[in-house]
C-alpha cells in the first residue's frame, strides 16, 4: 500500500501527452528538459507527504547511540521493520498474525512497540523513571517528537537515546519470543533499556561525567549536564 502511494505521487508529476502529437511520450514536468531523476522524484514524495517530518530523521541520526540502532529508529518511522502485517503486505506466508506480546491483536510497527498493553507497561516505566507523566501517542514520529520534548533543560539526544533503546529492546524482545521461545516481562526490558542508554551515551558522548548509579537515580539530572 506504501509503496503504491509513492508511485502514485511520482506518476502525478508525469504530464499527459499532447493530442496534437503523433507520438506519445511521457514528460518529467520536475525538471526542466523533462527528464526523470531519482533526486526530483524524492523530493516530490517528500513535498507532498503531509507526514514527513525531516526533523525527527534528522534527530534520530544524531543521537548518542551507534548506527544500527538509528536504522532501526528510521525503519520504524517509515514502517519498514519485519512485522507480521508487514510480511502479509508483502505476500509471505505467515501462521499468525498476533502480537507475541499480547496475542490478540494483529502485529502492526504502532502496536508492537507503542500501542501493545505489554509495549505501553515499558514505556509507563520509562516515563515513571524519568518522573514525567503524560498519554504518549500511538504513532512512531508523534511518539518521537512528544518523548524527545517531554522536559525542556534535557537534551533531545539525551532523551531521543531512551527512545531508541527502548524501541531496540522491544523490537529485539520480540524476536527473542518469536524465535527462542524466551519469556520476558515489561520490568526486565525496562531495566535493560536503562543500562542500553547509559552504555551508548557513555561510548558516544566523551563528556558524560556521570556513573551507572546517578543515571539510575535521576537521569534528568543527567542530561541535563550534558
Amino acid at each position: 500500500m506504501e509503496h503504491n502511494i509513492y508511485m502514485y505521487k511520482i506518476v502525478i508529476h508525469l504530464s499527459k501527452p499532447d493530442k496534437e502529437e503523433k507520438t506519445t511520450k511521457l514528460i518529467w514536468v520536475k525538471e526542466s528538459d523533462g527528464i526523470f531523476s531519482v533526486k526530483s522524484a524524492y523530493d516530490s514524495i517528500v513535498e507532498t507527504d503531509l507526514e514527513f517530518d525531516e526533523s525527527n530523521f534528522n534527530l534520530v541520526w544524531k543521537v548518542w547511540a551507534p548506527s544500527n540502532a538509528s536504522a532501526l529508529g528510521w525503519r520504524v518511522f517509515l514502517d519498514r521493520i519485519q512485522t507480521k502485517m508487514n510480511l502479509v503486505r508483502r505476500n509471505i506466508p505467515i501462521s499468525s498474525c498476533a502480537c507475541p506480546w499480547c496475542g490478540i491483536a494483529e502485529e502492526t510497527t504502532s502496536h508492537l512497540l507503542f500501542v501493545c498493553p505489554f509495549a505501553w507497561c515499558v514505556w509507563s516505566l520509562i516515563l515513571r523513571w524519568l518522573g514525567i507523566f503524560f498519554v504518549l501517542p500511538g504513532e512512531s514520529m508523534d511518539h518521537f517528537k512528544q518523548f524527545v520534548n517531554c522536559w525542556s533543560l534535557a537534551t533531545k539526544s539525551g532523551l531521543a537515546t531512551i527512545w531508541l533503546a527502548t524501541v531496540w529492546h522491544l523490537w529485539h524482545g520480540r524476536n527473542a519470543v518469536i524465535f527462542r521461545e524466551e519469556n520476558l516481562e515489561s520490568v526486565g526490558i525496562f531495566e535493560a533499556v536503562k543500562l542500553k542508554s547509559w552504555s551508548w551515551i557513555k561510548a558516544c558522548n566523551k563528556n558524560c561525567p556521570h556513573s551507572l548509579s546517578e543515571w539510575f537515580n535521576e537521569p534528568l539530572a543527567c542530561l541535563g549536564d550534558m
